[in-house]
């Protein structure tokens, strides 16, 4: 009796098992809300995670501060059709002023720019020590929610440590 009573827990148990286990590149998989990376990303740290509501062709401009360069990934989620802009102080600051002269001198201080059309990017730039500036602008003729996350990613000594401790 004890061994009819086993058989059906553990293939239950196994079942449950493979549940979930789909290959995440395969076309059969649908769930769109799996969002997974490199097994080390779970080390990645959160530092900034905010929404706010944009009105219509305007910007959200956010600083980060580094006390050394590193890795930082940001994810951007947005209602609409959004650019997203990552620049050094420097250059931030000539367009601030509007200062044509220092901004083309500057121009290797865009660190990335991107003109997304769908409603999430997600990227990992090398940053400078410092201060940077991530620029969200809202490419819609109506107010959207967006929703800016940013993660340190372990540097290169960290990951091999865990790697290998």
């Amino acid at each position: 009796m004890r061994f009819f009573s086993f058989i059906p827990v553990s293939l239950l148990v196994f079942a449950y098992a493979g549940c979930g286990a789909r290959d995440q590149s395969s076309p059969k998989n649908s769930n769109p809300l799996v969002v997974s990376g490199p097994r080390q990303n779970l080390a990645r740290k959160l530092f900034f995670d905010e929404k706010k509501q944009i009105p219509p062709r305007q910007a959200w401009h956010k600083q980060t501060i580094t006390k050394r360069a590193g890795n930082m990934t940001f994810r951007i989620t947005s209602q609409g059709p959004f650019t997203a802009a990552v620049l050094t102080d420097k250059l931030w600051q000539a367009v601030q002023k509007k200062d044509d002269q220092t901004i083309q001198k500057e121009k290797a201080g865009e660190i990335l720019f991107v003109d997304c059309k769908e409603l999430e990017l997600e990227k990992t730039v090398s940053i400078p020590a410092g201060s940077t500036w991530i620029v969200i602008s809202n490419q819609t003729d109506q107010p959207v929610e967006i929703h800016l996350q940013c993660y340190e990613e372990p540097s290169v000594a960290k990951a091999e440590k865990q790697a290998h401790p």
